[in-house]
């Protein structure tokens, strides 16, 4: 019995990786900053959208890049794609950008309705958009062009 115990500490002493997860942190260093609030991967490159702006990885995280230029939008927290582009929604107001180039570059939604109040939630399946709004249940089926107000559940 004691060499048995005496096996297991030399196992858990000397080789540690093979019985614990490992953890590896990736990005230090880089300007994310800030707290992130969604973490996607669409084609291979990482979203990390949080509270200083939305950032891009196209190596696993090992480098980040702000979507945006100029001004970044602050809150840039919700993310989805359906068949045509990858939409951003913001917790502050109620914009919504959308890129047709796996997050180079990045347009607003112009015809999001101003009067929705700030966005909540961010879906999609492939033939329509949902944006849970502080004021609204939206639904598109065009892309963002148009939005139908639905029931608030």
């Amino acid at each position: 019995m004691k060499r048995m115990i005496f096996i297991l500490l030399v196992l858990v002493i000397l080789s540690p990786s093979y019985l614990f997860s490992q953890w590896i942190p990736v990005g230090v260093g880089t300007p994310l900053g800030g707290d992130i609030e969604e973490l996607k991967v669409y084609n291979n490159i990482m979203y990390a959208g949080g509270t200083v702006t939305l950032f891009r990885s196209t190596n696993g995280g090992d480098n980040w890049a702000g979507c945006f230029q100029g001004s970044p939008p602050l809150y840039a927290w919700y993310l989805t794609k359906n068949n045509y582009a990858i939409f951003c929604g913001l917790w502050t107001s109620p914009y919504m950008y959308y890129s047709t180039n796996n997050g180079v570059n990045w347009l607003v939604v112009n015809n999001f309705p101003s009067m929705a109040g700030a966005i909540f939630a961010l879906e999609s399946d492939n033939n329509y958009i949902y944006a849970q709004t502080s004021m609204y249940f939206l639904k598109s089926s065009n892309n963002g062009q148009n939005w139908v107000t639905e029931n608030n559940p």
